[in-house]
């Protein structure tokens, strides 16, 4: 119960690296996203 909502507290490297994770997962959601709708948008006349 602690761990959830303490993580960030326990070290400056488990916190960094989780905040990159994250930023990276966010920055490959985006660009799947775009990738979708302008692959949408070319096939439609």
């Amino acid at each position: 119960m602690d761990s959830a909502g303490h993580e960030t507290e326990k070290s400056d490297g488990g916190s960094a690296f989780g905040l990159w994770w994250f930023v990276g997962v966010c920055l490959v959601a985006g660009i799947g996203v775009g990738f979708l709708l302008s692959g949408r948008r070319k096939r439609q006349p």
